[in-house]
């Protein structure tokens, strides 16, 4: 049986397509039509689907990119982190969170916005564009066919997680090791590491001391914080990141945990979860 929230969610979309007050778009038309899930961002290529293959949500959830993109719906919001780093977070359904980091090589986004609004390209636009979307697992694939279009961006997953119905963004490059350093070039790069137990190729992002986790941690306090993992798998995560420098961690659901918390470490420290923060 699915969540009580997501069948309230579902229940607020009826069977058939809606249709989207839709501006004029600056924006090219995609190199391909895709529908966007409205509850969830998971984002269907061609047709749309009678059946959302994340939340499971029906066919009026589904609204298609290009309208999205230029309506109301789809409000982003950039907010300030720190010192070259950016959360961009979608106004609409689940409103899951991403990350730009600026660097010399050319920025990079940790995940993928749900939708590419004019506003948020110019945004881009004004940081270098996108270089590369690196990915924490295969929920929030976001519109990486269109990071791909408009800024040449390459995709990278890591190969535990191909799924023919899940994975509907091309995938440029797949990673097969345990750990990875990503976009060096005479740059620091973005480390890589296989944590599993959320998702088979679930993978943390860590660069100078921020911890990027998808919501395999959310940062929420309670058995929440980590999410969808069993302990066995909570020990393995929390060996690996045991000695990494760690700052604050930045979750897919908008929190940042300042610190190396008690909560993914295990042992007793400062720190705290700042959903807006």
């Amino acid at each position: 049986m699915r969540p009580t929230e997501l069948r309230k969610a579902e229940q607020a979309f009826p069977k058939n397509e809606v249709k989207l007050e839709v501006l004029e778009s600056p924006l090219p038309l995609p190199a391909r039509e895709e529908w966007v899930c409205r509850i969830c961002g998971w984002h269907a290529a061609q047709t749309r689907p009678e059946e959302c293959e994340l939340c499971h949500a029906g066919p009026g959830a589904f609204a298609r990119e290009h309208d999205l993109e230029s309506s109301a719906d789809a409000a982003v919001e950039t907010t300030p982190l720190a010192e070259g780093l950016w959360r961009i977070r979608n106004g609409f359904g689940w409103g899951h969170a991403c990350y730009l980091i600026e660097k010399p090589a050319g920025a990079v986004l940790i995940d993928c916005p749900d939708v590419f609004t004019p506003k948020l390209v110019d945004f881009l636009n004004s940081k270098g564009g996108v270089r590369q979307v690196l990915y924490c697992h295969h929920h929030f694939l976001g519109a990486g066919q269109r990071a791909r279009q408009l800024f040449g961006a390459e995709t990278i997953l890591h190969e535990g997680d191909r799924h023919d119905r899940i994975v509907t963004v091309p995938i440029d490059r797949w990673v097969a090791d345990e750990e990875v350093a990503i976009n060096g070039g005479g740059d620091e790069p973005v480390r890589g590491l296989l944590i599993g137990g959320h998702t088979p190729g679930s993978t943390f992002f860590h660069f100078q001391g921020k911890l990027f986790t998808g919501d395999a941690f959310s940062g929420w306090n309670g058995p929440l914080g980590w999410f969808y993992m069993d302990l066995a798998s909570v020990r393995k995560a929390r060996a690996r990141i045991a000695d990494l420098p760690i700052r604050a961690i930045y979750s897919s659901c908008g929190h940042t945990t300042k610190g190396a918390s008690r909560q993914i470490l295990g042992r007793s420290g400062q720190g705290g979860s700042e959903p807006n923060a």
